[in-house]
């Protein structure tokens, strides 16, 4: 097979939307965006880590408001990201085909976007796009509100990175030029303390 892993689309259909959700949670830079058939609203699951992620939800009046709910989190997330399709011809929806095609011709995935966030929902799986979370308390051992996350920008008009994290002990950054000027220091600043460090190519 001849694959562009950066136009990969999950597709998901009845029965495994949720578990879908889940496991794009797990691993958010693996896939260009992901189609819900069947959007199901997975309790206890923070969608963060899908910030940015294009997500398309085929709608129906059984799946309405969990498409409402689900494109209300996501795009709160960030704008535009999940777009909602009135599902056409009854499940699995195959009269929808060319609007579903108009929206994955303009998927692509971006692996080093400027803003990264992570909120694990497993402990084993702490890595998205240019950020790994290294030491974190267990997601199990803390309150919801408490739950390891980290949120990073990138500012390469001022060649500045910035970081946001809770109850996470360390963490590590691959950068390039997409993302900053490694020729040039660049300020760090995690939690509002800002350092500049000079970047050693590799």
């Amino acid at each position: 097979l001849r694959l562009d892993l950066d136009r990969l689309i999950l597709d998901w259909g009845k029965g495994n939307s949720g578990f879908g959700l889940r496991l794009c949670s797990y691993f958010p830079s693996r896939f260009a965006g992901i189609i819900l058939r069947h959007p199901v609203e997975v309790t206890g699951l923070r969608l963060d880590s899908l910030t940015g992620v294009p997500v398309l939800l085929l709608s129906s009046p059984e799946t309405k408001t969990a498409c409402d709910n689900i494109a209300k989190t996501l795009n709160g997330l960030q704008a535009g990201a999940c777009t909602v399709l009135e599902g056409k011809g009854g499940y699995p929806f195959t009269d929808s085909r060319a609007e579903v095609s108009e929206w994955a011709k303009k998927v692509q995935r971006d692996l080093y976007r400027s803003k990264v966030t992570l909120v694990p929902t497993s402990n084993k799986f702490r890595t998205g796009y240019w950020v790994r979370i290294g030491v974190a308390d267990q997601i199990e051992a803390v309150p919801e509100a408490q739950r390891p996350m980290i949120t990073v920008e990138a500012d390469a008009k001022d060649n500045r990175i910035t970081v946001t994290t809770r109850s996470i002990g360390d963490f590590a950054l691959t950068l390039n030029d997409a993302l900053v000027d490694l020729d040039k220091d660049v300020t760090v600043v995690v939690n509002g303390v800002a350092e500049k460090v000079k970047p050693q190519r590799n």
